[in-house]
C-alpha cells in the first residue's frame, strides 16, 4: 500500500505523458562552471520504471563532464516543430532535476527502458567511455499551448512521469501480426 493515493489525470496530465511517451530527445541544459556559462545539448531519453529520465552519455560530450562538476539539470522536450504549426503553441515541458551517474548493479532497468525506446542505441550501450545517468525530476513546466501553461510537481509530476514510463514501454514493443 502507497502512502499517497495515486492522482488520477486531468486531461492536461495526460497531455503531458503523452508527449514524454512520443518524443524521444530533449534538450539537456547543463552548468559548465569553467566557463561561468550554460550549454543547451540534444539528448535521447527514456523514462524508467519510478519515473527517473535516462540518458547514456559519453566521456566525450562536455555535458558529461557539465554533470560530474555540478548535477543539477534542465531538460526541455518539445514536439516537433513544422511549417503550418505555431512555435508558440507547440506542447513542451521544461524539467528541473538532479543528475547521477548510475552505479553498475543499477543499470539494468535504466538500460532495459532505455534500449526498448531506442533499439538503435544497442552498440553503444556497452561502450566503456559511455555512462548510464539517472535524472530525478523535482518540478516540470508545462505548456501545452496558448493559455495553458502550467507547473507540475509532487504525486501529480509523479504520476504522470510513471505513466509516461508505462506509455513509453509498452509502445516501442514490436505488435504481433494479426493472422487472417
Amino acid at each position: 500500500m502507497t502512502d499517497h493515493p495515486v492522482p488520477r489525470l486531468s486531461r492536461l496530465d495526460q497531455a503531458l505523458v503523452d508527449l514524454l511517451s512520443r518524443t524521444r530527445v530533449a534538450t539537456l541544459a547543463t552548468w559548465d562552471a569553467a566557463r561561468d556559462s550554460p550549454l543547451a545539448t540534444l539528448v535521447p531519453f527514456a523514462v524508467a520504471p519510478g519515473g527517473s529520465l535516462v540518458v547514456h552519455i559519453s566521456d566525450l560530450a562536455a555535458h558529461t563532464r557539465h554533470l560530474r562538476a555540478h548535477p543539477a539539470v534542465s531538460l526541455l522536450v518539445a514536439q516537433a516543430d513544422s511549417a503550418d504549426a505555431e512555435p508558440l503553441a507547440l506542447p513542451r515541458v521544461s524539467l528541473s532535476g538532479h543528475a547521477a551517474f548510475a552505479a553498475p548493479d543499477h543499470v539494468a532497468p535504466l538500460r532495459m527502458a532505455y534500449l526498448e525506446r531506442l533499439p538503435s542505441a544497442a552498440p553503444l550501450a556497452d561502450f566503456p567511455d559511455f555512462h548510464w545517468v539517472m535524472i530525478r525530476v523535482d518540478r516540470a513546466r508545462h505548456v501545452q499551448g496558448f493559455g495553458a501553461a502550467r507547473n507540475v510537481e509532487g504525486d501529480v509530476l509523479q504520476a504522470v512521469l510513471n505513466g509516461a514510463a508505462k506509455t513509453s514501454a509498452t509502445s516501442q514493443r514490436p505488435r504481433a501480426r494479426r493472422s487472417r
